[in-house]
């Protein structure tokens, strides 16, 4: 919503009163200049990461490390997820799934678009690096009698994401690493829900990791939505937790 964004998130800087041409204004007058602008004059003021925040919503990001608490989330992920874990197989649950997609912040991790400097963005296997390791400290915390599994995105979520061959690539880290099943989520972005993306992941993930996949993953299951579990034999109550 336009009026909250600019009224409360959007951050007014010099650029924006050169742009109201008043130095000297207050935020608030600049606030309610660029909500009266018409969308496509608002968006000649803005830059690209306002705009985007004006269109889909304010949000932080894994790269924002100029601020300490997104700068430190490799040195709070695996504890968090751990302690979660061990409280879920403490309740009783047979298993968790880590969500390591659709957009929230572990996937970020995984994204194309995840440029941290820091070693865990930029190259796959810097961005592969914190979702390993905190799979390491969930199994590490719940023990192998205890079923971990993750949902991958196959496709991109949003321009400039991960694509399959990441999708492939990731599969293969965490199928070798011990991972007892993959949910695949999510087809490539603007591509039919019937395309053939799913057996082509398939395809790709077994030629990329055969002795993995067929170790860990007799994949079973139909529709768009897919979850192939392996020969998980501690999933007694069919009680998993994401």
């Amino acid at each position: 919503m336009p009026s909250r964004y600019f009224g409360q998130f959007l951050t007014i800087t010099p650029r924006h009163r050169a742009a109201f041409e008043n130095v000297a204004a207050t935020d608030s007058e600049v606030r309610a200049w660029l909500l009266s602008l018409a969308p496509e004059e608002a968006a000649k003021v803005l830059d690209a990461r306002e705009l985007e925040s004006l269109e889909l919503g304010a949000r932080e990001r894994v790269t924002d490390t100029h601020l300490a608490h997104i700068r430190d989330l490799p040195l709070q992920l695996p504890t968090l997820f751990s302690d979660a874990a061990r409280r879920a197989r403490q309740a009783g649950f047979d298993g968790v799934e880590l969500h390591f997609a659709h957009a929230y912040t572990m996937a970020s991790f995984l994204s194309r678009s995840n440029t941290r400097e820091d070693g865990y963005g930029g190259a796959i296997t810097n961005r592969v690096k914190l979702p390993l390791e905190v799979y390491s400290q969930v199994r590490q915390e719940v023990g192998d009698d205890f079923v971990v599994g993750m949902p991958v995105s196959r496709g991109r979520m949003h321009s400039g994401g991960s694509n399959i061959d990441d999708a492939v690539y990731f599969g293969t880290e965490f199928a070798r690493a011990g991972m007892d099943f993959l949910s695949l989520s999510r087809i490539e972005l603007n591509v039919p829900r019937n395309s053939l993306l799913i057996p082509f992941f398939l395809h790709q993930f077994f030629n990329s990791s055969k002795s993995f996949a067929q170790r860990h993953f007799p994949f079973h299951g139909d529709g768009d939505e897919q979850t192939f579990y392996a020969k998980l034999p501690h999933l007694e109550k069919n009680r998993l937790m994401q």
